[in-house]
Order: C-alpha cells, then structure tokens, then sequence
C-alpha cells in the first residue's frame, strides 16, 4: 500500500482461499452452546512489519449489535517510527506516522449453532506523514485519503471461552484498492472481559500482528 510503504508499492492480492479454508476449519471445530460475542470494545499493542522493517504502535476496536443482525464497528490501528543518522556532523533525523480507520455497518447474514457469518461496510481512511529534519529545515509529505471498505467474515465460538474469526477486507481509496486478510482468536477470561491476538496480512511486505484487551457488554 503506498501510504505507508516506505520503498515498494503493496500489490493488491485477494486471497479467498485463505478465507474458505478457515471457515473449513471452523465448520469443523465442535459447536459450543453460544453465539460468538459482537459487543465488545478494545484497545491493542500492534507490532506491524513494513518491508521487513519492525514498528510498534496501538489500536483501538469496537462493535455493538443493533437489533438480532444488524450491527456497527469500527477499527484504528497506527504506528510510528523514527530514526536519527549522522552526516559529515549533521544530524538527519526522521518521523513515519501512518493509520487505518474504518467504520461500519454490518448485517449477519448466516447463523447456524455457534458460526456466524457476517458482511459489513462504511468509510475507510488512509493516512501518513513523513517528516525529514536537518539541522533546522524540516520537510513534510502527508496523505490522507479517504475512501469505502467492504468486509466478509465468519466467527465461531468453540467453546464459551473461545471464538475463532477470520475475514477479508476490501479497501478503496483515492484510486487504490487493497486487501486485509485477517484471522484472530479471542478467550474470554471472566464475564466482562477477555484477551486476543489478531494476525492482519495486506499484500507481501505489509503485516501487523495486534493483542487485545476487550471488555464486552
């Protein structure tokens, strides 16, 4: 994706295949006795891996249901990098800020025993800022370029402590499109709150893997 690659361009690549052999494996799992949760808001670590190059940053998540299919949600990831090299005695010193905001509308369109399938969609924004300081002169390129995203998941709940998802995103924005293939777990530790990782691949040289800490209600 150009927004935050530093060096190549991300290529858009829809990997449904990854999608249908995770519901193969849910689909196979033992039913439990609940439906998987979609109340819940949560805050993460995210460690992103652009170009091979490590960079920390947080999220933030959120969905609650409507009525009995209909729900919204909305995600916020970002990461921020800096560096500082010295020339001939002249410090370079360098920022990279980046970001990934949507918000939804979905509808579960299947429910059978504890597997929920659902599709959802809304805004989506992408946004950067590079900013190159030496000595005093400071030079600052910025893109922030609004858009739609588009979603297809589905979620289990194994047990009533844990729930599998998997989902493919699609993202349009300022003439560029971009897919985020996702799978995550979530266990549920007491009755209000639980923990989970998520694994986010877009492309081949931009990934993040987020852990969460949710409370539901």
């Amino acid at each position: 994706m150009k927004y935050f690659s530093r060096k190549n361009s991300i290529q858009s690549k829809l990997a449904i295949a990854a999608l249908i052999g995770s519901a193969t494996m849910l689909s196979a799992a033992a039913a439990a006795n609940t439906a998987p949760n979609f109340n819940n808001v949560g805050v993460s670590y995210v460690s992103f891996d652009i170009s091979n190059q490590s960079i920390s940053g947080y999220g933030f998540e959120f969905e609650n249901m409507l009525t009995d299919k209909l729900y919204v949600d909305g995600d916020y990831v970002t990461g921020s990098d800096s560096s500082t090299l010295t020339i001939n005695n002249t410090q370079v010193r360098s920022k990279f800020d980046f970001g990934i905001v949507t918000a939804n509308i979905g509808y579960q369109f299947f429910q059978q025993d504890s597997v929920v399938g659902y599709v959802s969609g809304g805004f989506a924004n992408l946004n950067s800022e590079t900013t190159i300081t030496l000595d005093n002169a400071r030079n600052r390129e910025t893109s922030n370029s609004n858009g739609w995203n588009a979603q297809v998941g589905l979620r289990q709940a194994l047990t009533e402590r844990l729930e599998l998802d998997a989902s493919v995103r699609h993202i349009q924005a300022s003439g560029e499109d971009d897919q985020i293939i996702s799978l995550g777990a979530r266990y549920k530790l007491a009755d209000k709150f639980a923990v989970g990782v998520n694994y986010s691949q877009l492309g081949g040289d931009f990934s993040y893997l987020a852990a969460t800490i949710s409370y539901r209600f």
